[in-house]
């Protein structure tokens, strides 16, 4: 899933069109991934306050079973004790199943 965070200050369904259609590719291609290891997902794009608490309650709404969280490398290594982001740390506190937290590979230029 995908969530596209909307501050208080604004209607749910204020416009994010540029934001869903990100959701929307990021989404295909974790499907993609998913597929070629018999993986079923449950894709979609979902609108809340709190991304966290979004992805916890949709976890538990579906019974999943794992939530693969993608987190860039830079926020995980943000602080001298590796500490990740308030968002991971959540969901890994928060999730009623397995959480698997991803990262795609330093690139050269940011080595």
């Amino acid at each position: 899933m995908s969530v596209i965070e909307v501050p208080a200050l604004l209607p749910l369904d204020a416009h994010f069109a540029d934001e869903e259609e990100e959701g929307r590719r990021l989404l295909e291609q974790a499907c993609s991934t998913a597929d070629t290891y018999g993986v079923k997902v449950n894709a979609q794009v979902v609108r809340a306050r709190d991304t966290g608490a979004a992805i916890v309650a949709q976890a538990m709404s579906d019974r999943t079973e794992l939530i693969v969280l993608g987190a860039p490398r830079a926020e995980l290594a943000g602080s001298p004790r590796n500490i990740a982001p308030d968002l991971v740390l959540r969901v890994l506190r928060d999730a009623p199943c397995r959480v698997m937290v991803v990262s795609a590979a330093r690139s050269r230029s940011a080595a």
